[in-house]
């Protein structure tokens, strides 16, 4: 809850960043169903980076699983608008 109020509270980008490349090498590597989690957390990374390619991650995962709860939580808060609060 404190991403939704705390606008102090800012990610580190470049830890973020590197954590995107290494999840992004993984999902490659991965077949389906096992690629899935990887894209779903670089979906919430980007999100909490408010990043408008999270919608894309998030819409991909939920193309090869649509029952991916944290994809559907990031589409749903993407496509709502809803931003951590740093981002306002």
């Amino acid at each position: 809850t404190c991403a939704f109020e705390d606008e102090g509270m800012m990610p580190d980008k470049e830890r973020c960043h590197a954590g995107i490349g290494m999840l992004l090498d993984i999902a490659e590597a991965s077949p389906v169903p096992y690629c899935i989690q990887p894209l779903a957390v670089i979906a919430y990374t980007l999100w909490w980076l408010g990043d408008p390619r999270a919608m894309v991650f998030a819409l991909r995962c939920l193309l090869l699983d649509e029952d991916c709860s944290l994809a559907a939580m990031i589409f749903s808060a993407a496509d709502r608008g809803v931003a951590p609060a740093w981002c306002s």
